[in-house]
């Protein structure tokens, strides 16, 4: 399902999907002839169907209306509890009330990739340099 589109300076205009199977799969597997298969849109579908707690979206680039890239992002709920568990416990201090403070915190985390593989940074494309830079564009709208 599309969720939104916005155009962009140099001729760059993205689109916003909420499901991978609202894109057409071959558009997505060649917009890189040497795609990892975690990246592609079978292996993609698979996680999305499997994660259930997870949002999910996915961005089409077109440059001149041709799509040049792709992004793909995961929305999960995180629980700040998960961080203090890794610190030493000063029952008493300071540290202590702040970090019973923060336990209790809980954000949505928006990650560029598949957190499901360490490395991966949720881009397709030939030329990199040039979607990084519009990375803040996107983010603001998803």
């Amino acid at each position: 399902m599309l969720v939104c589109s916005k155009d962009l300076n140099n001729n760059l205009s993205l689109q916003v999907f909420s499901s991978v199977s609202t894109i057409d799969a071959d558009t997505w597997n060649t917009i890189n002839n040497k795609i990892p298969f975690y990246k592609t849109h079978q292996f993609l579908s698979v996680i999305e169907k499997i994660q259930k707690d997870i949002q999910f979206r996915y961005v089409l680039i077109k440059k001149n209306e041709v799509v040049y890239a792709a992004l793909y992002m995961q929305a999960l709920d995180f629980s700040f509890k998960n961080l203090v568990n890794y610190t030493s416990d000063n029952t008493g201090t300071v540290k202590s009330a702040f970090k019973n403070y923060i336990g209790k915190k809980n954000t949505k985390l928006l990650n560029l990739g598949n957190v499901f593989f360490t490395g991966d940074n949720g881009v397709i494309c030939n030329d990199e340099e040039e979607i990084i830079a519009i990375i803040p564009d996107v983010f603001d709208i998803t």
